[in-house]
């Protein structure tokens, strides 16, 4: 299996953080959703809904998280973990 190049390597972990803030995105919406659904059916029981928006929850906070330790660190952990040490 052929090592990619620098620029093929930047593009690729660009493409996974945009990946991840969409990912965010979509939990919060699923968060919101969940929230007008409870509020528009009127539902005294609103177990379907809780677990909709815990599940957007969990998503929208794993993937923001993940999405600003990339960031932050510039460099994604599987690069990391690959680089050799220095002799």
């Amino acid at each position: 299996m052929a090592v990619p190049d620098g620029e093929t390597v930047t593009l690729l972990r660009s493409i996974r953080r945009w990946l991840l803030v969409l990912v965010s995105l979509f939990g919060v919406l699923l968060v919101a959703l969940a929230a007008v659904g409870y509020e528009v059916s009127g539902a005294t029981d609103g177990a379907l809904y809780a677990v909709i928006g815990l599940a957007g929850g969990l998503v929208a906070l794993v993937a923001g998280l993940r999405a600003l330790t990339t960031l932050a660190a510039g460099v994604s952990p599987e690069a990391a973990d690959e680089s050799t040490p220095a002799e």
